[in-house]
């Protein structure tokens, strides 16, 4: 770091970023040119700061830090600090007084920017590709089709070199909130954050702090960022073992669940396609041992092969008790014994928020009344236990299945008020205890059991086998894109080598769907989502996608042996 004193201000230079100081605030460069002119003070809770401010500043090893600080009709004192190090500056606010942290509006008297767009991201399902938005366009990165994805922006600025992320950087512990948003306020931005009171100050408290770090395109910013949560901010990479078998390729039925749920009910695909109520609703009728039987005789008449097959939404009596349908599953065992034996695995899709067959002291409540499973509480996590112990144990009784494809984590309950078993956590805390309890209970039973999700961030690295794409529907027919995006995004949090489940082959068009298929290899795992939902293909393309599939298995045969 070189640091230079210059007419009453502090100019520090690090890797590709410089920043200048002085008591009205600081602007942050990148490329040599000003990205954001940025004065400090932030509202928590919907304070209002007092207009007597100090500053003050000091060098310390290896870095250089710059403080302000005043009070504000709702805290005792407020500490608005830059730390400026060899490749990153973070921003922290700490309050001191009583009270809850309500929404905070991080730069509240706004950024003035040079900036010209950013990217965020969240993905879509329905295929808006590199996540580009103007400045004058609010957004927010947490729970969506990604949940949470990486919580950074990367800014960008016409013909220069060096993009710009910021992003927050809670330690662990800290993620009380579902979103970090993107606001644009008349011709400025601020950055913000709901923790909606279930972060609680009875003294003193430091939030998570604003990390600025450069990159030189979206993805290399959002990898720095990443590098950074894991350096600094207490996340942990842990990479899991991989038996051959996660490699793929893999069966899920949900495509031709659709299909049936169609075909039974006579329904156009028109709004009902992608999950429609109807056709969803019948789909779910579908998860049976009958159609998942003509489902892999389809495969087999295709010559497709798999490793593994996903039984997906609903083999549940009930979504939270996970206890087998046996109306659909009457010898769920044998299935999963009959694969076995000819070397193929069966793993479970899994509702992570639904709260149907719990008691009520097992769920989370709002206004008296369960609004999803409560993974805090020691009663549900007793049932969890025995209830995957049952799913994934080998011993008599059990069904041997092989791991859970976790789905549904953008729909835990976000609201003010809740109450849960353990006090004080919300949001993405929430959704990492479930997982944690998951993944936790799974790997004590079977080791090799594969928990495949879809929370695209660092605080998920020591709980994370493989990552899900996701859904695509197939209205923008940029499936290809759609994919490697999500890859870039993902492997930015988790790393190159990341093992990835591409998931289904685009959606209803035959040219966007066989590109799909054809690029997955070049991805991650390939997954099929069935034969009847791909009718469109010719027998020249089923033939491809054998081929395709072969390919790819022989060339895992040669790397795993």
């Amino acid at each position: 770091m070189k640091i230079e004193k210059m007419n009453g201000k502090t100019i520090c230079s690090i890797e590709n970023m410089n920043v200048s100081v002085d008591q009205n605030g600081f602007v942050v460069y990148g490329g040599g040119e000003s990205y954001f002119e940025i004065t400090p003070q932030t509202s928590v809770s919907g304070d209002t700061d007092s207009k007597n401010i100090s500053f003050s500043t000091k060098d310390e090893d290896n870095s250089f830090v710059a403080m302000w600080k005043t009070s504000s009709d709702l805290w005792e004192e407020k500490l608005y600090k830059i730390e400026i190090k060899d490749n990153y500056l973070l921003y922290t606010v700490t309050v001191k007084g009583e009270g809850d942290i309500e929404y905070v509006d991080f730069f509240n008297n706004g950024v003035i920017y040079d900036a010209s767009g950013y990217f965020c991201p969240q993905v879509s399902t329905h295929g808006k590709v590199n996540e580009y938005h103007n400045m004058d366009d609010s957004s927010s990165v947490g729970m969506s089709v990604f949940s949470p994805t990486v919580t950074a922006f990367a800014f960008d600025m016409e013909d220069n070199d060096v993009l710009m992320g910021v992003g927050i950087a809670p330690m662990p512990g800290e993620y009380n909130f579902d979103l970090f948003d993107y606001n644009f306020k008349g011709g400025k931005f601020t950055l913000g954050c709901d923790f909606k009171g279930y972060t609680k100050v009875k003294n003193e408290y430091t939030l998570p702090g604003i990390l600025f770090v450069t990159g030189n395109d979206e993805y290399s910013v959002l990898k720095s960022y990443c590098d950074l949560m894991y350096k600094d901010f207490g996340c942990k990479r842990v990479k899991p073992n991989a038996p051959k078998w996660w490699y793929g390729p893999f069966f899920c039925g949900w495509g031709d669940q659709w299909i049936a749920a169609k075909d039974s009910k006579g329904v156009d695909w028109g709004d009902e396609a992608a999950g429609g109520t109807v056709v969803s609703y019948g789909a779910k009728d579908a998860a049976n041992e009958f159609e998942y039987n003509k489902m892999t005789d389809a495969l087999a008449e295709k010559n497709i092969d798999f490793s593994m097959i996903i039984i997906d939404d609903k083999w549940q009596k009930e979504y939270a008790t996970l206890e087998v349908d046996t109306k659909k599953w009457p010898d769920l065992r044998g299935y999963i014994d009959k694969w076995h034996q000819k070397g193929k695995k069966v793993t479970l899709w899994y509702n992570l928020w639904d709260c149907e067959g719990l008691d009520e002291d097992e769920c989370i409540l709002a206004d008296g009344k369960p609004i999803g499973l409560d993974p805090t509480s020691p009663k549900y996590i007793k049932r969890l236990e025995k209830a995957i112990y049952r799913l994934l144990s080998d011993d008599e009784g059990c069904f041997n299945a092989d791991g859970f494809k976790l789905d549904f984590a953008n729909t835990l309950p976000m609201v003010k008020g809740m109450k849960t078993y353990k006090e004080g956590i919300f949001g993405i805390e929430l959704l990492k205890a479930n997982i944690e309890n998951i993944y936790r209970i799974a790997k004590t039973i079977k080791p090799d059991a594969l928990i495949t999700h879809t929370d695209v961030h660092p605080y998920f690295g020591e709980i994370t086998d493989m990552i899900r794409l996701h859904d695509y529907y197939a209205q923008s027919n940029k499936g290809k894109s759609n994919i490697e995006n999500r890859c870039l995004i993902a492997r930015s949090a988790f790393g190159e080598d990341l093992m990835i489940d591409t998931d289904a082959p685009g959606g209803f068009r035959q040219r966007d769907a066989m590109q799909c298929v054809r690029y997955q290899p070049h991805f991650g795992v390939p997954v099929l989502y069935g034969v009847k939902l791909y009718s469109f293909f010719t027998d020249k393309d089923w033939e491809e996608v054998s081929k395709i599939y072969r390919d790819y298995s022989e060339k895992i045969d040669v790397d795993k042996n």
